[in-house]
């Protein structure tokens, strides 16, 4: 059997760009070599595109990669309706390399939000994953929320704004978050592993939690706060008709929000979400695990999503009430944990991945995108 060649990209400009890295080398470290040949593509953090063997090992991060033997630029090139490659860049010739399928392990802007998925849409190769819309919508926290409403999932009451009104008027927003009355929860927008994030109990600090805020994103959310709860996670995975849902599991937090060093530095570093202390599966009720299935299906769902996501949820303690917080598209360590409790190994679930990624790339190109009748040209 041929190896398949996949070309997994990961890294960006990002503040999330270290979790990429953990993320995309465990990956690599569990692709079945038997089926697959592994290209890794980092990105910089100033957006210069690099391969080479040693960016499979996270040890090596911590050097010099410009400097490191084996390690060159590179980019990809359509050079007709038929054929891209993989360019390498040497000193006096460029090497093409042919490859079958794109792995983005992106976190954070600038690749989870859709921008290398519509690049990739445009190259028209296939992908991991959810396409564009599904990308952009994960990355919203306020979008997802309105979307999840429409399909009755009950999510937390919250209200936006943008910086430029922060900046122009500062009083009336503050009115306007007060309506939901503290404590709450002050979220960028679009980003992610809990960067920039942080709960206020009054207006001062509120006011400080916000100018924290607003250097990540120029759109802020800002959610009621439940204060006795637990949060409670699953994974979806699929295409199409074929969607599977993980174990739940429990996040085991040291403070008043689970926090970057809860989820990424626990336990050791260079792990990812591994290192996160937690109780799988959650010690919940049949019918809690019920619902959370049934609306974690429906949410992947509802937004198009394809690939791996993880679905979080806040639990209030006291009213027994459950609320869908967010979604991740492209979650940390790719869930494989929760998917190994639930009885799929990670290199299986690897090679469903992928086989999801052909299957999506196939319906695309099933699609019409010419319509000849218009007229236009005679």
């Amino acid at each position: 059997m041929l190896k398949k060649t996949v070309l997994v990209m990961f890294g960006g400009k990002s503040v999330e760009h270290e979790v990429s890295v953990m993320t995309a080398c465990q990956a690599m470290e569990n692709f079945d070599v038997k089926k697959y040949r592994i290209i890794p593509i980092y990105i910089d953090k100033t957006g210069v595109w690099w391969t080479g063997k040693p960016l499979e090992k996270i040890k090596n991060f911590k050097k010099d990669i410009t400097k490191m033997r084996g390690v060159r630029k590179c980019g990809l090139l359509r050079l007709n309706a038929e054929e891209c490659y993989l360019i390498i860049k040497y000193l006096l010739i460029d090497k093409k390399e042919k490859f079958d399928i794109v792995f983005p392990i992106f976190h954070g802007t600038n690749g989870e939000d859709g921008t290398i998925q519509g690049m990739l849409e445009v190259l028209n190769v296939p992908y991991v994953g959810g396409g564009v819309y599904s990308s952009a919508i994960g990355m919203d926290k306020v979008a997802q929320k309105i979307i999840f409403s429409s399909e009755k999932i009950e999510t937390i009451p919250f209200v936006y704004f943008w910086k430029y009104e922060w900046m122009k008027n500062k009083e009336e927003v503050i009115k306007k978050i007060e309506t939901i009355k503290y404590p709450v929860c002050i979220k960028p927008c679009n980003l992610g592993s809990s960067i920039g994030i942080s709960m206020a109990k009054n207006r001062k600090e509120l006011i400080y939690s916000i100018e924290v805020a607003i250097h990540f994103d120029e759109r802020i959310i800002v959610e009621k706060a439940v204060v006795n709860m637990k949060e409670l996670n699953c994974s979806v995975a699929g295409y199409g008709k074929e969607v599977l849902v993980s174990v739940c599991e429990q996040p085991v937090k040291t403070g008043k929000i689970l926090s970057y060093d809860d989820k990424y530095k626990k336990g050791g570093k260079n792990k990812g979400m591994v290192s996160l202390t937690r109780l799988v599966p959650a010690p919940i009720s049949k019918k809690l695990k019920s619902q959370i299935e049934e609306w974690s299906i429906k949410a992947f769902r509802s937004i198009g999503a394809s690939g791996v996501s993880r679905i979080d949820y806040i639990y209030d303690n006291k009213t027994r009430k459950i609320y869908l917080n967010e979604i991740n598209t492209i979650p940390g360590s790719l869930s494989f944990y929760l998917w190994k409790k639930s009885g799929l190994s990670y290199s299986d679930l690897l090679d469903k991945l992928i086989g999801w990624g052909f299957e999506k790339h196939k319906v695309k190109n099933s699609r019409l995108t010419v319509y000849k009748d218009t007229g236009f040209y005679s």
